[in-house]
């Protein structure tokens, strides 16, 4: 917060933050009844931002592809293939290129990320060359927690959205209030959910 005060403005995006995490919960609330609803409900969680999908080879490894419902998975990104089709280069802008550095809005020379502090600290040096080491870093740091075998998948969601965000230019509050509720999410599984569906959502 003394880093960056201004990271308070970013506040106003935190229900986005919100929807991500109750459709995770809903498919962790639906998983022991309804294999269904679990897919339908963890593919909307994946659907919401663009950075959730880095989470999507965890799953596919551990889950998705262990039971006949994975069509059901897939159905709900049928209307992002249908945004795409019906104007690529419009989908093409807003979804990928509009979150550049030279063109996002937000105020990303006040984000609560690596890249900022190294912007002000070593300001002589060009901002994409720093872009581009924090991406380099953040590669290594998705890959070494991917192939980890002893970290959950709660456990691996949780390092990978805060690398995410902090290895960017586009950390703000709300992006490590998702971070925490992960950490919350993780804490309860441990300690209050059966040992069997701990297990199985492992």
């Amino acid at each position: 917060v003394l880093f960056m005060p201004g990271s308070f403005y970013m506040l106003e995006h935190m229900y986005h933050e919100m929807i991500i995490f109750f459709f995770f919960t809903l498919a962790v609330f639906t998983y022991s009844f309804s294999q269904k609803g679990f897919y339908l409900f963890l593919s909307l969680f994946f659907s919401i931002k663009q950075n959730m999908l880095l989470m999507l080879p965890m799953y596919l490894k551990n889950i998705l592809w262990k039971n006949k419902n994975w069509v059901i998975f897939f159905a709900p990104f049928l209307l992002i293939v249908f945004f795409l089709l019906w104007n690529p280069k419009a989908f093409i802008e807003d979804v990928f290129l509009g979150l550049t550095p030279g063109k996002v809005t937000s105020p990303i020379q006040m984000s609560l990320a690596l890249a900022t502090f190294l912007t002000h600290a070593f300001s002589p040096i060009n901002k994409q060359i720093i872009y581009g080491f924090c991406s380099v870093v953040f590669i290594v740091y998705y890959v070494l927690i991917l192939i980890n075998k002893i970290l959950s998948n709660s456990q691996k969601t949780v390092l990978v959205i805060f690398g995410s965000y902090f290895f960017s230019y586009y950390g703000f509050f709300n992006s490590y209030y998702l971070v925490l509720l992960f950490l919350l999410y993780d804490y309860i599984k441990i300690y209050y959910f059966p040992k069997k569906l701990i297990l199985k959502l492992s």
